[in-house]
């Protein structure tokens, strides 16, 4: 799970690691950015919404978990 990921230079590389295994997710505050993730990254799945609900965004989606947490936030 990526947090705060804005304009993607951590979702390169995470994408990037992950060589089309795992699941990538990546929280994005603001439309645009995430829209723009969205294109650029299509294998994340990037959520437009507020970090804080963590755990309704991850059940909301089918895990109780994840196994790690990048966050671009201040």
């Amino acid at each position: 799970m990526e947090l705060g990921a804005g304009t993607g230079p951590f979702t390169a590389e995470i994408q990037c690691r992950l060589g089309g295994r795992g699941r990538h997710l990546a929280v994005e505050i603001d439309p645009l950015l995430a829209q723009r993730l969205r294109h650029r990254h299509p294998r994340a799945e990037v959520i437009q919404h507020e970090a804080v609900d963590l755990r309704h965004l991850l059940e909301e989606r089918g895990s109780e978990s994840t196994d790690v947490v990048v966050s671009g936030l201040p």
